[in-house]
């Protein structure tokens, strides 16, 4: 995957990998042990949302030539998804999910992976506070689309278009960092197992000093080497987290959960949202 910029064109070479211990706000976490790597938990289907009926007592008992508008009860949004679709400027359709937490709330746009790769993991960032797109990854998807994803999700009602965080998995990771890089309103980025440091100087000229959260696991040996390069070319915050073999992508915050507790401290310090 190759990341694009109007002033890219230059070559990153990957030199030693560094030793030293970047300086960082947020903590470290242990190296995993080695483990099997587990297909993501898809979420329980709920099905629909939907109104059902309602058996009034007081309605039962009125003679029968008797009108009653029974109250009907409201249905739990607050943990279910709006469905949403972006049509791009090619004419394709793109799904997307919001998850809203109540209010207006800094924004988190998830790319990379599909509804039921990310499975929980939207859910628990509405819970901690945050408005959550989620868009249905499709290989076909460009970099000019995610910049203009970005800019759907940020238009979304409930989300702060002044706080947009992008978290991007494997290819999403790559797309989301040129996306950041290009848009004011993005104000960092945690990338999982990002895929190439191809014109990572000027990408990261672009996007340098925003903060930058990296994961990768040490047998995804061109994620690792990708994210030490990105981490290395950084002027603001960064912090790269290893893992001996947490799988790739998505699968880092279902194989080590204190993953998913690194981001939401990242997210917590970026936003300024308490926790």
């Amino acid at each position: 995957m190759i990341l694009m910029l109007a002033a890219a064109g230059c070559d990153v070479a990957f030199g030693p990998e560094p030793t030293a211990t970047p300086t960082s706000a947020f903590p470290d976490l242990a190296p995993s042990p080695t483990i099997d790597i587990h297909p993501p938990t898809e979420i329980a289907d709920d099905g629909p949302l939907f109104l059902e009926g309602v058996t009034n007592p007081t309605a039962a008992a009125l003679p029968a030539d008797s009108a009653f508008l029974p109250s009907m009860p409201t249905p739990d949004l607050s943990n279910r998804p709006i469905l949403i679709e972006t049509v791009l400027s090619s004419g394709v359709s793109v799904n997307g999910e919001v998850w809203l937490p109540g209010g207006r709330a800094p924004g988190v746009v998830l790319f990379g992976a599909t509804f039921e790769q990310w499975a929980g993991f939207p859910s628990q960032l509405r819970q901690a506070g945050y408005s959550v797109v989620v868009f249905q990854w499709s290989r076909s998807i460009t970099a000019d689309d995610i910049a203009a994803l970005v800019n759907a999700a940020a238009l979304q009602p409930g989300v702060d278009p002044a706080r947009v965080i992008l978290i991007g998995a494997e290819a999403g990771a790559d797309f989301a960092l040129v996306a950041c890089a290009g848009d004011s309103r993005c104000l960092g980025s945690v990338l999982l197992s990002p895929q190439s440091a191809e014109n990572a100087d000027a990408v990261m000229q672009a996007y340098n000093p925003r903060p930058i959260l990296l994961a990768a696991s040490e047998v995804d040996s061109a994620s690792l080497r990708t994210a030490n390069t990105l981490r290395q070319l950084a002027t603001g915050s960064a912090l790269l987290q290893p893992f001996d073999d947490a799988g790739r992508g998505t699968q880092i915050l279902f194989n080590r959960p204190d993953m998913v507790t690194l981001i939401l401290e990242f997210l917590a310090t970026v936003t300024g949202t308490p926790r």
